[in-house]
């Protein structure tokens, strides 16, 4: 376990890679910049496509 700013996080957030279902949250999670889950260039361009 890591403690940032007081609050205890589990060592997955360092360990493990985040993946996205995207057929299921239709990038609920996902925002260009430092928000969010971190997005490649060609998977913003995805998201645009998935939401017209």
């Amino acid at each position: 376990m890591l403690i940032i700013q007081e609050i205890l996080v589990s060592d997955d957030v360092v360990e493990k890679q985040f993946l996205c279902n995207l057929s299921a949250c239709k990038g609920a999670c996902c925002w260009e910049g430092d928000f969010g889950a971190p997005l490649e260039d060609e998977e913003i361009e995805l998201l645009e496509k998935e939401y017209e």
